[in-house]
């Protein structure tokens, strides 16, 4: 073998040329041929791995086809021709956005009704009517002297933030009944008047303020079923003091033939003249009592219908 340096002869086994020490072409071609061999097998781990996770997200995405495209076992078509009631689950987000909005509608619109007299206090729920402030409640809730007038009390009404329930603004207010007919349908009225001022004259809302109407911008239902879902909005004083507004759901449980309903969401004292609503944010009636025994209790709603009855009274209208 001839060395590529000094092109003497070298032994076939040699690494080094004896008389110039160059490394021996033999040598050199191993050594490349290690180097090559070496890339060859960092590119084939890498592409082993590479291949692996390949394989790996493969299986992963076909455990997620499988899951979502599992066939249905047997053939139940003819039993969804006999549901009578709209599934709402995969509703569209416009739609559920809506109904979001909706129920916002009513949390602004259900205030606090406080009174104090110096001797007694009394408390409950109101649907706000109009822009100007006029609120609708139970005539219960109002606080009379011995022959059935209103009892000269301080009166404020708080307004809630729609997203916390939490007080927002504070505003004195008047109650207002109408003469038999509050008595005959338990439903009143209270006018929002100035700002509520504490003692170092803070103020607690605006002189200039406008209302939030759920009755003439929200929207009311008659179309109330058996078993239909129902959200009651209100100031239950089982909750924080009766201070924050309150939500609570349940099922039409019963539909009584003089046009009230009956309801498993969960109403106590202070939830009087609060709002019911249905499954799309629209009133189905005002909260009026509690229906209870040794086990457990049931809210009476008064109906639209009632609610309706009561203010084409043409009492109520004299009254307004």
């Amino acid at each position: 073998m001839t060395c590529r340096s000094c092109q003497g002869e070298v032994v076939d086994e040699a690494r080094f040329c004896r008389y110039c020490g160059t490394e021996t072409h033999q040598i050199a071609s191993i050594h490349r041929d290690r180097g090559a061999r070496w890339k060859y097998m960092v590119v084939g781990v890498i592409a082993f791995y590479a291949m692996g996770i390949l394989v790996v997200a493969a299986l992963v995405g076909s455990l997620f086809v499988f899951d979502s495209a599992a066939p249905i076992a047997g053939d139940f078509s003819n039993l969804l021709t006999a549901l009578d009631v709209e599934d709402d689950g995969d509703a569209a987000p416009e739609e559920k956005r809506d109904r979001n909005d909706a129920y916002r509608m009513a949390a602004s619109s259900v205030v606090d009704i406080l009174c104090d007299d110096g001797a007694n206090g009394s408390g409950g729920s109101g649907v706000i009517m109009n822009a100007d402030g006029t609120v609708l409640t139970n005539a219960h809730i109002v606080l009379r002297d011995v022959d059935g007038a209103i009892a000269p009390a301080d009166c404020v009404v708080t307004l809630p933030d729609p997203i916390t329930g939490r007080i927002r603004e504070i505003y004195r207010a008047e109650p207002v009944l109408v003469p038999e007919a509050s008595d005959r349908y338990d439903l009143a009225f209270f006018r929002i008047a100035e700002p509520y001022a504490d003692d170092h004259g803070i103020t607690y809302g605006s002189s200039t303020a406008t209302f939030p109407p759920f009755w003439t911008h929200g929207c009311r239902s008659r179309d109330v079923q058996l078993g239909d879902a129902v959200r009651v909005f209100g100031y239950p004083a089982i909750s924080a003091d009766g201070y924050y507004l309150t939500v609570t759901d349940g099922v039409v449980s019963a539909l009584p033939n003089d046009d009230t309903i009956i309801s498993s969401a969960k109403v106590s004292l202070g939830s009087s003249g609060g709002m019911a609503a249905d499954k799309n944010g629209c009133m189905i009636g005002i909260v009026t009592e509690i229906n209870w025994d040794e086990g457990d209790t049931l809210g009476v709603i008064y109906s639209n219908t009632i609610v309706d009855a009561f203010l084409s009274d043409p009492l109520t209208q004299q009254t307004l």
